[in-house]
């Protein structure tokens, strides 16, 4: 039967690739069963969870106030999807810049072959698991995507942005 669990994960970096936060996973539950045993809060990344697996303007706000940038400025470069409206609020030492309408395809470096690499490392990391072992479930997937984000490469992350011409 196939699984009908759904994740949605944001990835972020600055430009030159030397620095990567890490992958901030939305699951479907709050505490799924094969978190049991387990301490989420030891991985490296951030699990957060709604009704439909959605980034939401709540989580991205949360997320942005966790956000760890060192006391250094961040400019953050967004598409101009609903969640990432963040009216009325101040972080600091935290710009936000929206792209233009339709261009997320063509100038944002994300889409311009770092999420592509990620998926491609992430379904190579699932290819080399035998099926008959594999229960695939939330803190697998998990496990899959950490190593996943980290093969992608600082010259990856620099090349995509000098794509983009950003």
């Amino acid at each position: 039967k196939k699984s009908k669990e759904r994740l949605s994960i944001a990835l972020c970096s600055n430009a030159d690739g030397s620095h990567k936060l890490p992958p901030l996973i939305i699951g479907k539950y709050a505490n799924p069963r094969c978190f049991k045993n387990v301490n989420i809060y030891n991985l490296p990344m951030t699990y957060q969870n709604n009704a439909k697996a959605w980034m939401l303007i709540t989580i991205f706000q949360e997320w942005l106030l966790a956000l760890k940038h060192g006391g250094q400025r961040v400019l953050l470069l967004l598409d101009n999807c609903t969640s990432h409206k963040v009216e009325n609020l101040a972080f600091p030492h935290v710009e936000i810049q929206f792209l233009p309408p339709n261009t997320t395809s063509k100038i944002q470096p994300m889409d311009a072959g770092i999420i592509m690499l990620f998926k491609k490392h992430y379904q190579q990391v699932e290819a080399g698991q035998n099926i008959q072992d594999l229960k695939m479930d939330v803190l697998q997937a998990i496990r899959y995507i950490i190593p996943s984000w980290n093969e992608v490469t600082v010259e990856t992350i620099r090349n995509c942005w000098n794509h983009t011409g950003i």
